[in-house]
């Protein structure tokens, strides 16, 4: 629940800082048009959105390291049972991931992106998506 108002708190930042922009150069000492104003709010907004981006895909790599750290670790257990700790770490940071990481990615909705961010969550995904393993499915 925190973590979402972490989440929601980065995003409305990151797109209030546009109208914060807007307001300085407005109003500040600038002496600029209203034109001008709008026009350097409007070049800011794509980095922005760049740095809402990187900044919470960042944090779900972040999480996935510190919580679970190395996938292939964690398989050689081999079967998990549901009420081991290892099942809790693996529900919690599966839900702050997909939390965090669902914005982003469904606003940049790009291959390489999608591709690259999940690589770098696992090493067994560099390979279903350089399609080496998806033959098999």
């Amino acid at each position: 629940m925190y973590f979402k108002f972490f989440v929601v708190a980065v995003i409305l930042a990151a797109f209030y800082a546009n109208g914060a922009i807007f307001h300085h150069i407005y109003s500040g000492d600038f002496s600029l048009s209203t034109n001008a104003a709008f026009g350097v709010s409007f070049g800011v907004f794509p980095l922005s959105v760049v740095a809402l981006v990187v900044v919470l895909l960042s944090t779900c790599l972040l999480i996935k390291w510190i919580v679970i750290r190395n996938f292939s670790r964690l398989q050689s257990i081999g079967l998990i049972a549901v009420g081991t700790w290892h099942s809790f770490r693996w529900f919690v940071c599966n839900l702050m991931i997909h939390e965090a990481c669902n914005f982003p990615l469904k606003l940049l909705d790009e291959f390489w992106l999608t591709a690259t961010f999940w690589k770098y969550q696992s090493e067994d995904w560099a390979e279903y998506i350089d399609g080496s393993k998806c033959a098999s499915l």
